[in-house]
């Protein structure tokens, strides 16, 4: 079961830096990361929802290679904008992790 903890939040744009850890099978690393999400409003164009997720760096955990693997969340953006042609919304997602250490090929 994934664990997560809010590391730290900030108000301008609105920001949580949180810390997770996801088990693996008996035979891989613990991964881990602290990222950093930002939600912001009317952007990148006005109406529009977004959300971004990025790996940072924090005081509070640092890297501890003897333990977990440190994943790298390079970008993760999600767009939400008002599609009323189909009554919903519309959803642009962008992402590259990278979940580091050696995957068996069977679980990818």
């Amino acid at each position: 079961m994934k664990t997560a903890t809010i590391v730290e939040e900030k108000d301008e744009p609105e920001s949580v830096i949180f810390r997770y850890t996801l088990p693996t099978p008996a035979f891989m690393t613990t991964r881990e990361a602290v990222i950093e999400r930002k939600t912001m409003k009317d952007f990148p164009q006005e109406g529009a929802w977004t959300i971004h997720h990025k790996s940072v760096e924090h005081q509070d955990y640092p890297e501890n290679p003897k333990k977990y693997v440190r994943v790298a969340m390079k970008v993760n953006g999600m767009v939400f904008t008002d599609a009323p042609e189909i009554e919903g919304c519309k959803l642009d997602w962008v992402i590259e992790n990278d979940i580091g250490g050696n995957i068996p090929r069977a679980l990818l």
